[in-house]
């Protein structure tokens, strides 16, 4: 068993559990930080964008959902 994080554990390298033992089975990326929608829940007032440079590929993002798939992920957003 290894710790991942403070509240999320990972057993066996294939299962995530977070700390009451729930089994997590959904993962939700953001594609870009540059969204233009604002929202005061997920938006700071002053946003520091990532360079793009430092984004992650689409082919690279494809591989991370498949490894995350292999490790349990039915769902991914």
């Amino acid at each position: 068993m290894k710790e991942v994080g403070k509240e999320n554990i990972l057993i066996d390298d294939a299962l995530f559990v977070d700390q009451w033992g729930r089994s997590k089975r959904k993962l939700r990326i953001s594609v870009t930080d540059r969204c233009n929608f604002k929202c005061v829940y997920c938006m700071p007032e002053h946003p520091e964008w990532m360079n793009k440079k430092d984004l992650l590929s689409f082919e690279q993002l494809y591989q991370f959902c498949d490894f995350m798939v292999r490790r349990g992920i039915e769902s991914i957003r």
